[in-house]
């Protein structure tokens, strides 16, 4: 069976669940054994306690008829492709079932409901969404919804200006609230580096990092639907969320 889905979800899903913010704490050992030596089997199970991650590729994956570890799908929820254009605003209701069938109270339910049906936002299942939208750690309540913790949890990217043994800097950006909307500031961040999955990063990479550690390596392709989608997202939002 192909595993290219389970380890690209790996390096992303791996920080959080280190922080103790998502899933299982077994999981960690499963992600970095799959990104080392490619033994990534155990991950499905794993995966499955991840209540957010696993609501949205579940979605994914009874609306296409595909694994919820295929490759395409885990692109489509963390960096975005054209998976992400076949959804519109019923899809949300399909998530938010899938949330309360990993456990999300009913109470939270109701609330996101209530305030999609309030708003004309469109539904783009991607990560950047979430973390927005239905608010970094709403769904287990690991960590406070306010700007520092939107910023740490988008998949933001840059490109790598130095490396310095297990640290790397990058030139990227950040939101800032402005006038009730997320506006991007250019910025310089420092962020973890694990050599032990990333041995051959250099200056000038376009890198992804997510919870202030580089998390994936990025092409100019990847670069560009990570970029796509979020701004798609934020502009929406800011038009027809936060300003409201």
């Amino acid at each position: 069976m192909d595993d290219s889905g389970l380890k690209l979800c790996a390096y992303f899903a791996g920080k959080p669940n280190a922080m103790h913010y998502c899933g299982t704490d077994s999981a960690i050992n499963s992600i970095s054994d799959c990104i080392v030596s490619g033994n990534c089997s155990s991950l499905r199970e794993e995966y499955s306690h991840f209540k957010a991650l696993y609501a949205y590729l579940k979605l994914y994956g009874e609306k296409f008829g595909l694994d919820y570890f295929d490759k395409k799908i885990i692109e489509a929820y963390w960096i975005g492709n054209e998976l992400l254009e076949q959804f519109d605003r019923n899809d949300f209701f399909t998530l938010l079932d899938n949330l309360e069938s990993n456990g999300a109270p009913k109470l939270f339910i109701y609330e996101q409901r209530e305030k999609f049906e309030k708003v004309n936002v469109r539904f783009i299942p991607h990560h950047a969404f979430n973390v927005t939208f239905i608010g970094v750690g709403n769904v287990t309540g690991s960590v406070e919804y306010n700007i520092e913790n939107i910023n740490n949890c988008l998949i933001r990217y840059g490109n790598i200006s130095n490396i310095d043994d297990d640290k790397v800097t990058v030139n990227t950006y950040k939101y800032q609230i402005e006038n009730t909307i997320l506006i991007r500031k250019n910025c310089e961040e420092e962020l973890g580096l694990n050599k032990t999955f990333f041995p051959y990063v250099k200056i000038g990479d376009s890198v992804a990092f997510h919870w202030k550690d580089l998390c994936n390596i990025l092409n100019d392709d990847e670069k560009s639907r990570l970029d796509e989608y979020e701004t798609t997202i934020m502009n929406d939002l800011n038009e027809n969320y936060f300003k409201i």
